[in-house]
């Protein structure tokens, strides 16, 4: 019984040692998350957006002529005031904020490597089946030479 019993271990060990060694690999994992989502496999545009503000500016100054006279001119958002009471010609401007946008579409590629695993023929696979029995064999027979030491 007991050597039934020892054969049966070795050969449980034996069989998921082979399973382990034939687990799944990483492009099968790959494949079934692209199932599950597509849109990962894509090409991603990323967007980049810059803002850029610019403080206001005003500017003062006075020169003296005769007469009253207010004139104000607007033009691409810059007010200018002059104004000419009797011997003084006020000129008030002002430039207001201004918010500059500056935006980028980029477009990231997304990289896949996509890794074949070579393909093992009927008779790669038959040889390395009886690889393992012989292995097995050779395992069976030093255990049984020990045993008898």
């Amino acid at each position: 019984m007991r050597f039934v019993w020892g054969v049966m271990t070795k050969w449980c060990v034996v069989a998921i040692t082979a399973s382990m060694m034939s687990s799944c690999g990483a492009s099968w994992h790959l494949k079934r998350a692209i199932a599950k989502d597509p849109t990962i496999a894509k090409d991603t545009i990323v967007r980049v957006d810059t803002t850029i503000v610019t403080a206001e500016r005003r500017v003062v100054d006075t020169l003296v002529v005769r007469d009253t006279i207010t004139r104000e001119i607007v033009r691409g958002g810059a007010r200018v005031r002059i104004q000419r009471i009797h011997d003084t010609i006020r000129v008030d401007i002002v430039c207001p904020p201004d918010t500059i946008r500056i935006t980028k579409s980029i477009p990231v590629d997304r990289l896949i490597y996509k890794e074949q695993p070579p393909k093992r023929s009927l008779l790669d696979q038959l040889g390395m089946i009886l690889f393992l029995i012989l292995l097995i064999s050779i395992a069976l027979m030093v255990s049984r030479f020990l045993k008898g030491i």
